[in-house]
Order: structure tokens, then C-alpha cells, then sequence
């Protein structure tokens, strides 16, 4: 008899309630603090980024954490009443201790064999692509749940993401640039082009921000070896936080000539809320999901 297995995200995935539905995924939230007090657990998944941007605007501040402890456990064990095996796809174990919250709860002795908890060194659009591809996976009933966590586990080395902001600030308040850079960067009127890949990584600087698309493009290129044929890319995603439709359809056509692939494999989605608040106005990101692995240094 087939296994019943739920998927479970956290709210730093691009999931929308309709794709949780269509897909038996369970979202998990994040917690989302502004530095008046008020906190956002469940809100946050409700909330939109343009609420989350307005608040930015009106001086809040805001920092962000794991599913708080209680709601984790009483998740789980709810809904191992109704599954018989949770998979659970969190949150880059870089940025956040989802991770090593969910696999500490995988070792108790009522959860073994039951829980299992993937390090996918990722967020946003890869999580919601290999949601999706492992719940395919599991409907054919041809896999173990060895063979999806350690699928889950590989899958970030045909990925990669990058993004750029307009402004910083939100960036040196998380903390993930730090103050004297910014001001550096700031002075020079430079625009820093960030890779994300297990960490943060500095990918390319630019002193006009009409170039990042150019510059997403390049470092993309780099990152494969010099090159990505069409073939290779299975989609990607535009991470978009309050920039124009004309901007996008900008975005859209330059990726289109670059890669020489349809516009159907170009979706546009909206930054998940949590990184909102860091990223702040007309910040862009992509998200490549490919057939392709990275080459190893």
C-alpha cells in the first residue's frame, strides 16, 4: 500500500495557497518581528509585500526568525494523525535554525521514521520547483523516502538565485551587509549584485542599476561553465518587489534573447514576505532551475 506523504514548506518558499492545495503541501510560517513589538506569524502568510513594504516606509524595522517551537511540534504531530510520513523541505540552514529545529524533532523516538527533514541549501522558487517534482515523484510510487530527501538533499546544485536592491539599508538591518560596506558602496554609487548559494556571496558590483539584468545574466553564464544552453533550463523565476509591468516585460525579453528560450518558461512571482522587508523597493532577483549541475571549484 502507497505511503500518505506530506510535504512541508515554511513561508520562505514562493508557494502560493493554490499550489499548497493542488500539491498536499503543508506552509509552515516564519516569524516576522518589527521593532515596535508586533509580531507576524500566521498573519505573514496572509499579509501581501506591498503591506510589509508600507510599514518600511513608515520607519519600522524588521527582523525575522524561525516557526516558533510550539506551532512546529503541534504541526507535526497533527498532522502525522492524518499521513504516514512528513517530508520536510526548509528554509537554507544558512540563513535560518528551521532546519536544525525540524531534524532535532526527527531523532525523538516518537518521529523516527516518520519525519525526515531535507537540507536543501535553498528558498523561494526552488522550493516551490522541487516541491512540486518530489510530489510527482511520490504519486508514481516508484521512490523511498531515502530517494526523495537525498533528491531533495542534490537538488540546489542545479539551481541558482541572484539579486540586487536599489537601496541597502534593509540589507545592513538583517545584518547580511554590513554598515561600513554600505556606506562605502553608497558613496560610490555602486550597486552590488548578490549570489545566493548556501550563503551570501558578493557576485559583481555596478554603478548603474539598468545594468543588473546584464549582470544577472553574466554571472549566471559563469556559474555554469561560460554557458546554459536552452535545453538545460527547466524555468525561471523573476523575484519581483514592486517594480513596474513595463520593467518586467523589460526583464522577460532580455532573458528570453539571452537564453533563447519561450516566455512560458518565465514566471514572475513576489518575493517571498520575509525577504520584503530586507530587500525593500524595486529590488529584483532570479531564480534558475535547470538540468544542468554546477561545475565544482
Amino acid at each position: 500500500m502507497k505511503q500518505k506523504i506530506l510535504i512541508l514548506v515554511d513561508s520562505a518558499s514562493t508557494i502560493t495557497p493554490e499550489i499548497a492545495k493542488k500539491y498536499d503541501i503543508e506552509v509552515l510560517p516564519l516569524s516576522i518581528y518589527r521593532n515596535d513589538g508586533q509580531s507576524y506569524i500566521y498573519e505573514a502568510l496572509k499579509m501581501t509585500g506591498e503591506e510589509f513594504l508600507k510599514m518600511g516606509d513608515e520607519g519600522y524595522k524588521f527582523s525575522t526568525s524561525c516557526t516558533p517551537q510550539g506551532i512546529l511540534e503541534e504541526v507535526i504531530s497533527t498532522k502525522l494523525k492524518e499521513y504516514d510520513c512528513i517530508l520536510a523541505l526548509p528554509i537554507n540552514q544558512k540563513w535560518s535554525s528551521q532546519y536544525d529545529h525540524i531534524k532535532a524533532l526527527s531523532l525523538q523516538p516518537e518521529y523516527q521514521g516518520k519525519l525526515f527533514v531535507a537540507n536543501t541549501v535553498e528558498f523561494g522558487y526552488a522550493i516551490e520547483c522541487l516541491a512540486i517534482e518530489l510530489r510527482e515523484m511520490i504519486n508514481s510510487g516508484s521512490y523511498t523516502m531515502d530517494d526523495l530527501v537525498n533528491y531533495a538533499n542534490d537538488f540546489h546544485n542545479k539551481t541558482i538565485c541572484f539579486f540586487a536592491c536599489k537601496e541597502l539599508q534593509g540589507l545592513v538591518n538583517s545584518g547580511r551587509v554590513p554598515r561600513i560596506l554600505a556606506k562605502g558602496l553608497k558613496l560610490l554609487k555602486i550597486k552590488p549584485i548578490i549570489r545566493f548559494e548556501g550563503e551570501n556571496h558578493l557576485e559583481a558590483m555596478l554603478k548603474n542599476f539598468s545594468e543588473v539584468i546584464n549582470g544577472f545574466i553574466k554571472a549566471t553564464l559563469k556559474t555554469f561553465g561560460g554557458k546554459l544552453p536552452a535545453k538545460d533550463i527547466k524555468s525561471i523565476a523573476i523575484l519581483n518587489i514592486d517594480n513596474s509591468k513595463e520593467y518586467l516585460g523589460e526583464v522577460v525579453s532580455d532573458l528570453v534573447t539571452a537564453f533563447g528560450i519561450p516566455k512560458d518558461k518565465i514566471v514572475i512571482k513576489m518575493a517571498p514576505n520575509i525577504f520584503v522587508n530586507i530587500a525593500g523597493h524595486e529590488a529584483i532577483g532570479v531564480h534558475f532551475i535547470t538540468n544542468k549541475e554546477k561545475p565544482t571549484e
